[in-house]
């Protein structure tokens, strides 16, 4: 009879035990949410600040340009394959003319400075001055020239690995990537 008060008085115990514990896993449970809640308010405080202060600093975003088309009208392509982002900056002094050439692949160009003349192989020209951003004409053969100054220029070209950016009027890959 002994054996069996004693297994009981250590069984309520031990129930005692778990249960108690259970009570403090709550608690501290309780007290975790409470702290993450507070945390989320100094965090929400936080980001509504760095809105504040990015507007207040005087950064602002300014779309240049959004099109589906070249500057001469035609179409946007992308080639298929894996992508490949380049980015150029082309200096040209006054006066000077890059070589007739095409580009395979959709080509962005912004002036930064001067003012650029852009002539086709059938002799449609275009004038681009600083500030002007535009996507060059796909595939079809042109040359820029510096007018009234140097002229500072930066190209991304939106590629893929297995096409060149910029393909020469007179090299032998014409034929495959230009429009004749």
């Amino acid at each position: 009879m002994q054996v069996s008060i004693v297994f009981k008085i250590k069984k309520d115990t031990m129930l005692n035990v778990k249960l108690n514990q259970l009570l403090i896993s709550v608690e501290e449970i309780k007290e975790d949410i409470n702290i993450l809640k507070k945390r989320m308010v100094k965090l929400k405080t936080l980001i509504f600040v760095l809105v504040c202060l990015f507007a207040i600093s005087g950064v602002n975003a300014q779309e240049l340009l959004k099109t589906t088309k070249t500057w001469e009208g035609g179409e946007i392509e992308y080639h298929k394959g894996k992508a490949e982002v380049t980015s150029e900056k082309i200096t040209l002094k006054e006066g000077a003319m890059a070589p007739f050439h095409c580009h395979p692949v959709p080509t962005l160009a912004y002036i930064e400075k001067g003012h650029l003349e852009i002539e086709t192989n059938k002799g449609k020209k275009v004038t681009f001055q600083e500030g002007d951003s535009f996507v060059e004409v796909l595939k079809t053969i042109h040359r820029g020239i510096a007018i009234d100054g140097p002229v500072e220029i930066v190209v991304f070209y939106a590629g893929v690995t297995s096409t060149p950016n910029m393909v020469l009027a007179d090299s032998d890959e014409a034929s495959k990537y230009c429009n004749k």
